[in-house]
């Protein structure tokens, strides 16, 4: 690894935001292995994803749009399962954000298929 590479640490654990690390794929820290997984992040994502082409469906819409706090705090209350840990929770909203922002943003331009 080099050392000019920046790392920072976010909710205790060290991350290199330079580094394109994505979900799925290992990685070393120190000498320990650890493969960046979490079903709530995967499961917050694709249902950003989702929610964004049905709301653009049911609104009759072609352009993608990014919503706002009150927007995605009713869509938590409708979109989040039941029964997460906090911690889970945290992550599947963050990452149902990130879903929703990467089709607003032209990154995703369909639902991925399953499976």
């Amino acid at each position: 690894m080099s050392d000019d590479l920046h790392f920072e640490r976010i909710a205790g654990v060290e991350i290199a935001p330079d580094a394109d690390l994505p979900f799925g794929k290992p990685f070393v820290a120190g000498q320990a292995g650890y493969i960046i997984h979490d079903r709530a992040i995967e499961e917050g994502y694709q249902a950003g994803i989702v929610a964004h082409f049905d709301w653009l469906r049911f609104q009759h819409l072609d352009t993608p749009i990014m919503a706002n706090e009150k927007h995605f705090a009713l869509m938590f209350k409708v979109f989040l399962p039941k029964g997460l840990t906090r911690r889970a929770s945290e992550l599947w909203r963050a990452n149902f954000i990130a879903g929703w922002a990467s089709v607003y943003l032209g990154l995703v331009r369909e639902v991925p298929k399953e499976g």
